[in-house]
């Protein structure tokens, strides 16, 4: 999976007709039934938006499927980095323990950890759609950013505009900018859309 991460760029062109799904987080029962409800490949393709790990109980499975289903159907799935496809964070949200628990040891957690990052962080669909795991943010004012970066990425606060990439959320209560309460990344208004669009 990382060798074919490794040959996609950053931003990932594609076409519709193409299902989006949101963040799984180790719920392995609600990525059966996406793909019970949608198709398999090749007849139907897919985007992941990122947050294959954590909270679930299922991560390891979900993300090992997952990663085959981009190994054996690479033109039909497709994958974005989320922020819990970081090392930092998923150590402390239930990917490393479970696999600790699996496999006693930490090498398949740093392998995956390792794949996740070469993982995209963007999709456009028909030229039209931008799909990221998180929003737009102050630093993050256009798609050229993407052409620069450079890959692996280690930590998501390593380039100046993936925080917002990754973490940055809606919001009513500003038209612009606002520092996200989270701690990274920005809470985003209708006017900064109207403006990156």
């Amino acid at each position: 999976a990382k060798k074919i991460f490794m040959e996609e760029p950053s931003i990932i062109n594609l076409y519709s007709p193409i299902t989006i799904v949101g963040d799984i987080h180790g719920h392995i029962l609600d990525l059966f039934r996406i793909l019970s409800k949608f198709g398999m490949p090749p007849r139907k393709k897919f985007v992941f938006l990122g947050d294959l790990v954590d909270r679930g109980e299922f991560s390891t499975e979900t993300v090992i499927i997952v990663f085959l289903l981009k190994i054996i159907y690479p033109d039909n799935i497709f994958i974005i980095r989320g922020n819990h496809e970081f090392s930092f964070l998923c150590q402390q949200s239930g990917f490393f323990n479970e696999i600790i628990d699996i496999y006693g040891e930490p090498s398949v957690f740093n392998a995956c950890v390792n794949a996740f990052s070469y993982i995209p962080l963007a999709a456009k669909i028909d030229g039209s759609y931008l799909c990221i795991h998180g929003g737009i943010g102050a630093n993050f004012t256009s798609l050229s950013s993407f052409r620069t970066l450079r890959r692996p990425i280690k930590d998501y606060d390593s380039e100046c505009f993936i925080d917002s990439v990754l973490w940055s959320d809606p919001t009513l209560k500003t038209e612009y900018y606002a520092p996200s309460t989270r701690g990274s990344g920005y809470l985003f208004g209708a006017s900064a859309v109207s403006e990156f669009c």
